[in-house]
């Protein structure tokens, strides 16, 4: 009788052990799967961000980022909220809102960035189409892909405009060095952004003539070789067919010198923007984001 006791205690303080040691097992397990699945999330966060600057750094004409914010989405995944703004001669204007998406297994980029024009009006076949975003309806100023193509010219139509002020793009009947754009600039305008070459991944956007620019912000000093970092990591997201692409080699063989400029991008007056119109070695422009300033705003 005893002997029996003695073996049920056994079998007991046995199952007692082995169940202990399975809980512990699923704890330790699910912990590590736990950490697993928070560091994969946390690294395509990272992603996330860092494709987000890359795009904002090469494909973004005269954009500013004012606020990047996490939003939480669930277990380990979550959005990445990007407000952009554009700013016309210092006044700042609301451009678009990004929700792009992360999860442990993969990360997604706001589809909008696809569609750069994503509605298009156009009265009659003589003149390219107009594009506007869709959330904030603001008219998006394009650049022409080929200069002898059909363009228009929609800064003239600035002339005659009071407290008025705008962005423009300019595309050049040939490309200009940095050096030769800052000589060819009325002072009264203000250099924001420069054109350098097209986007290939997005040549059946279906607009006749109307670019996807990939470029680099011109209101800072020029620092041509950290740009073409952030173009050879743009570029090792496209197609591997674009991979060895004239434009693309040209553009990476290029410095602060050498780099040639397709077209800008400038702000200023309605006025002003009209006188650069019609200067020599112009062979269109696009008006985009227009302001009138509210009288607490002070104009740059």
């Amino acid at each position: 009788m005893d002997l029996e006791q003695a073996l049920r205690r056994a079998k007991r303080r046995q199952f007692g052990k082995s169940w202990g040691a399975a809980l512990i097992a699923v704890i330790v397990i699910g912990g590590l799967a736990g950490l697993t699945v928070n560091r994969l999330a946390a690294w395509q966060m990272q992603r996330t961000f860092d494709q987000l600057q890359v795009y904002h750094q090469v494909a973004e004409p005269n954009v500013t980022v004012g606020s990047e914010m996490l939003q939480n989405g669930g277990l380990a995944s979550g959005n990445v909220v990007t407000v952009e703004y554009k700013e016309i001669a210092g006044i700042p204007v609301p451009w678009r809102t990004l929700t792009s998406h992360f999860s442990p297994q993969s990360y997604q980029l706001d589809d909008t960035l696809r569609e750069r024009h994503a509605l298009n009006f156009s009265a009659n076949n003589k003149q390219p189409a107009q594009s506007y975003t869709t959330g904030t309806m603001q008219k998006v100023a394009n650049f022409y892909s080929k200069p002898t193509g059909v363009t228009a010219n929609e800064g003239l139509k600035l002339a005659g405009m009071t407290d008025t002020y705008a962005e423009l793009a300019v595309t050049f009947t040939s490309a200009k060095t940095l050096a030769a754009v800052k000589r060819w600039l009325p002072k009264n305008v203000q250099l924001r952004w420069g054109y350098i070459l097209d986007d290939p991944s997005t040549d059946g956007n279906g607009l006749d003539n109307i670019a996807d620019p990939l470029g680099v912000d011109l209101t800072v000093p020029l620092d041509y070789k950290d740009w073409r970092g952030y173009l050879r990591q743009y570029w090792q997201g496209l197609d591997p067919r674009y991979a060895n692409t004239k434009p693309y080699l040209t553009a990476m063989k290029a410095t602060n010198q050498t780099v040639r400029f397709r077209g800008v991008t400038v702000t200023g007056s309605a006025k002003a923007l009209a006188a650069v119109a019609k200067l020599s070695g112009v062979a269109g422009t696009s008006v985009g984001v227009s302001v009138q300033p509210a009288p607490y705003q002070n104009v740059g």
